[in-house]
Protein backbone atom coordinates (compact mmCIF):
# COMPACT_ATOMS: atom_id res chain seq x y z
CA UNK A 1 0.00 0.00 0.00
CA UNK A 2 1.45 3.38 -0.97
CA UNK A 3 1.70 6.29 1.47
CA UNK A 4 -1.33 8.13 0.07
CA UNK A 5 -3.54 5.06 0.41
CA UNK A 6 -2.38 4.56 4.01
CA UNK A 7 -3.16 8.18 4.82
CA UNK A 8 -6.60 7.96 3.20
CA UNK A 9 -7.35 4.75 5.14
CA UNK A 10 -6.39 6.46 8.41
CA UNK A 11 -8.52 9.51 7.64
CA UNK A 12 -11.48 7.31 6.67
CA UNK A 13 -11.26 5.51 10.01
CA UNK A 14 -11.77 8.76 11.96
CA UNK A 15 -15.15 9.91 13.28
CA UNK A 16 -16.82 12.61 11.10
CA UNK A 17 -15.98 15.48 13.47
CA UNK A 18 -12.31 14.55 13.44
CA UNK A 19 -12.25 14.36 9.64
CA UNK A 20 -13.38 18.00 9.59
CA UNK A 21 -10.41 18.90 11.81
CA UNK A 22 -8.04 17.11 9.42
CA UNK A 23 -9.58 18.97 6.48
CA UNK A 24 -9.14 22.33 8.27
CA UNK A 25 -5.54 21.46 9.14
CA UNK A 26 -4.71 20.52 5.55
CA UNK A 27 -6.43 23.68 4.24
CA UNK A 28 -4.26 25.72 6.61
CA UNK A 29 -1.10 24.02 5.36
CA UNK A 30 -2.09 24.62 1.75
CA UNK A 31 -2.85 28.26 2.48
CA UNK A 32 0.63 28.71 4.00
CA UNK A 33 2.12 27.25 0.83
CA UNK A 34 0.08 29.60 -1.37
CA UNK A 35 -2.14 26.89 -2.84
CA UNK A 36 -5.79 28.00 -3.22
CA UNK A 37 -8.53 26.01 -1.47
CA UNK A 38 -9.57 24.26 -4.69
CA UNK A 39 -6.14 22.60 -4.76
CA UNK A 40 -4.89 24.16 -7.94
CA UNK A 41 -1.58 25.92 -7.76
CA UNK A 42 -1.34 29.55 -8.74
CA UNK A 43 0.41 29.98 -12.06
CA UNK A 44 2.90 32.70 -12.77
CA UNK A 45 2.17 35.00 -15.70
CA UNK A 46 4.70 33.08 -17.84
CA UNK A 47 3.22 29.69 -16.88
CA UNK A 48 -0.25 30.99 -17.70
CA UNK A 49 0.91 32.36 -21.07
CA UNK A 50 2.63 29.04 -21.88
CA UNK A 51 -0.53 27.11 -20.95
CA UNK A 52 -2.71 29.33 -23.16
CA UNK A 53 -0.26 28.98 -26.04
CA UNK A 54 -0.27 25.16 -25.73
CA UNK A 55 -4.07 25.20 -25.61
CA UNK A 56 -4.30 27.45 -28.68
CA UNK A 57 -1.89 25.28 -30.69
CA UNK A 58 -4.03 22.24 -29.87
CA UNK A 59 -7.17 23.73 -31.40
CA UNK A 60 -8.36 22.56 -34.80
CA UNK A 61 -8.82 25.00 -37.65
CA UNK A 62 -10.80 22.44 -39.65
CA UNK A 63 -13.95 22.67 -37.54
CA UNK A 64 -16.97 23.39 -39.74
CA UNK A 65 -18.70 26.70 -39.10
CA UNK A 66 -22.47 27.02 -38.80
CA UNK A 67 -23.52 29.81 -41.11
CA UNK A 68 -26.93 30.03 -39.53
CA UNK A 69 -27.06 30.09 -35.76
CA UNK A 70 -30.77 29.42 -35.32
CA UNK A 71 -31.91 26.37 -33.36
CA UNK A 72 -33.68 24.98 -36.41
CA UNK A 73 -30.39 24.30 -38.19
CA UNK A 74 -29.04 22.33 -35.23
CA UNK A 75 -32.05 20.03 -34.76
CA UNK A 76 -33.23 18.12 -37.80
CA UNK A 77 -36.85 16.99 -38.09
Amino acid sequence: MIAEEKLIAKINSLPPGEVDKVREFVDGLLQKCGVPRNGQKRLSMQERADWIERWAKGQSYDTPVLLEDGREIIYED
